[in-house]
């Protein structure tokens, strides 16, 4: 089997901001396992790289990335096994690393909301509603220049199933996807559930395409996705 070609180098100026305690104190011997590491260098880029302070990412996502319906890969996930992966997951957690809000679609499929726990305030979307203060240091403000090219058609297709109706269940799924952004997000709701009818989309691949959208704002990035 042929090796990797080597590594191209960086591209800049694009950056992700990262807490210092995850280099000063968590890269401690012993500290992570290198599957724990994995996915919260991952949480880490889907929330503070795209400006967020907790995203909606599917088991599909943390294990295989993110590809665009045209064939454009995104990213890779943290590249772990689906056991891995949930491993992972469940250890960061009981270390008091990560918060993680779960909940499923109309299908039963997870799809669970992540975000970093912070030792001087209390972000959990459990216990907020929303999930909206920034990252210490940040001063209220997310990272200037947001990574991404943010293509508008992202989706991954291993998930690409028709959404069901609020009536079978997406109502919470679809509010854990939109409630990360803060603000009126609960009025914006039915717009949501209008457009993943018409897209034929899953809440969670509603949250993979917001993310992408290069829109400011939750109303913004709905109707650029609708073609207003």
């Amino acid at each position: 089997m042929p090796e990797d070609p080597p590594f191209p180098g960086f591209t800049s100026p694009n950056y992700t901001q990262t807490p210092n305690d995850l280099f000063d104190q968590l890269l401690r011997p012993g500290q992570l396992t290198e599957a724990e590491l994995r996915v919260l260098l991952y949480i880490v880029r889907r929330t503070f790289g795209f400006g967020k302070d907790a995203d909606a990412i599917s088991l599909t996502q943390l294990t295989d990335g993110i590809t665009t319906r045209d064939g454009r890969r995104l990213d890779w996930g943290a590249g772990l096994s689906r056991p891995g992966a949930t491993k992972a997951v469940k250890g960061l957690e009981r270390k008091g690393m990560i918060v993680v809000t779960r909940s499923r679609d109309a299908r039963g499929d997870a799809i669970n909301t992540y975000a970093l726990r912070w030792a001087d305030r209390d972000t959990d979307p459990r216990r907020q509603g929303v999930n909206s203060v920034n990252p210490p240091g940040n001063n209220g403000n997310p990272p200037s220049k947001p990574p991404e090219p943010s293509p508008g058609n992202s989706v991954n297709p291993q998930e690409n199933v028709p959404i069901q109706s609020e009536q079978e269940g997406t109502g919470p799924a679809l509010a854990a996807v939109l409630a990360v952004y803060g603000g009126a997000w609960a009025t914006l709701q039915p717009q949501a559930e209008r457009l993943c009818r018409a897209r034929g989309w899953t809440p969670a691949q509603l949250a993979e395409q917001l993310a992408a959208c290069r829109a400011v704002g939750l109303r913004a990035k709905l109707r650029a996705l609708a073609g207003e």
